[in-house]
């Protein structure tokens, strides 16, 4: 199966780089053993890069004011097929289940700078009665933007578990009572660049 893509890049889209990512299937039974990426005519990924525990694959490109990007999938999980080939016994039962990539391609800004984090509740110094209060946070990060998943609470130095994470802010509502008395919170989360703020 092969398929290709004619795309443009706009003249604001100056990046010093960008990055082409692979999301190899969505879980082992989907993925892709045997695939061949070009970008212009390069090759960016080849077929030996795609194993059945290869989730992603991340490679720096080059773009050109017109791109043409071109995949072509040579065999489904387990591999041992030929170019084109797919096994109902490779992704189980369900025959509508196919191996698929997911490509995108996104900017690299050589972000240095780590987001922005501030509590918006409860207030510094707050004197609360509730025992399980909303703790909210907002971040910002104004390159590569805020990795949600990376995000940890801690309550008087120890991680708590759960909360809701988005692009924007974090909100966690205590499991347990917090015991009568002070306490101090820390929030942490990193940008796509790995910056920690």
């Amino acid at each position: 199966m092969a398929e290709t893509v004619t795309f443009a890049v706009p003249a604001y889209a100056s990046a010093p780089a960008f990055i082409l990512r692979v999301q190899n299937g969505g879980s082992k039974a989907t993925r892709v053993a045997s695939a061949e990426i070009k970008l212009n005519g390069t090759e960016v990924v080849d077929e030996h890069e795609f194993k059945k525990n290869v989730a992603v694959i991340e490679k720096s490109v080059s773009l050109q004011p017109t791109n043409v990007l071109s995949v072509k999938i040579k065999s489904g999980h387990g591999g041992g097929g030929h170019e084109g080939e797919h096994h109902d016994s490779d992704v189980g039962a369900d025959p509508r289940v196919r191996p698929f990539l997911i490509i995108t391609i996104f900017a690299h800004w050589g972000d240095a700078t780590p987001p922005t984090v501030s509590f918006t509740s409860p207030a510094e110094g707050a004197r609360l009665s509730n025992s399980r209060p909303a703790i909210q946070a907002s971040w910002s990060d104004d390159l590569s933007g805020i990795d949600p998943a990376t995000a940890v609470l801690t309550i008087d130095g120890q991680a708590a578990a759960g909360g809701e994470a988005t692009a924007t802010g974090f909100r966690y509502v205590p499991i347990s009572p917090l015991s009568d008395g002070a306490h101090v919170l820390g929030l942490a989360v990193r940008d796509f660049e790995g910056n920690e703020g």
